[in-house]
């Protein structure tokens, strides 16, 4: 599996360019920017095509409901299929899910991406906005305190 981002309008092209040569090959898209980039994979979806949807942070602070997508009607032409699901849907299997990615970031076929500021809880709404702005790589995490292992005693 092969997944990229983008964070800066001037991208935009360049990006559009690699979802439509992705597109061209692969069947299914998985979104959770929404926005324009969900609108980009609709204007171009293959036949048959699927679209999971897990998220939408490029709309999360909107103030008003964002129009619809642009482009849903290739859903009907191009007789393909969306579906939501949320990662809650799937708890039953995070001990399963837990255990292989550790096993495969110890044989080095996932890496993981950590984003750390070191701050306070006062720190803590200034890194929310810098994650909806996407301006973290990985995962975001606020540094509050240092980690003091417990006695055994």
């Amino acid at each position: 599996m092969h997944a990229w981002t983008t964070k800066r309008k001037e991208e935009s092209i360049c990006c559009e360019t690699l979802l439509l040569l992705a597109l061209m090959v692969w069947m299914s898209f998985f979104d959770n920017v929404g926005g324009e980039v969900l609108d980009g994979a609709l204007r171009i979806l293959n036949m048959n095509a699927r679209v999971v949807i897990c998220g939408a942070i490029s709309r999360y602070n909107d103030k008003v409901p964002a129009p619809g997508p642009r482009y849903y009607m290739n859903l009907l032409v191009k007789r393909a299929k969306m579906e939501g699901f949320l990662v809650l849907d799937y708890e039953a299997e995070f001990p399963t899910a837990m255990r292989d990615l550790e096993k495969w970031e110890e044989q080095g076929k996932v890496r993981m991406q950590e984003d750390v500021m070191n701050g306070s809880l006062e720190t803590l709404p200034v890194a929310l906005q810098m994650l909806f702005r996407g301006e973290n790589n990985g995962k975001l995490i606020v540094k509050i305190a240092e980690v003091v292992p417990r006695s055994k005693l």
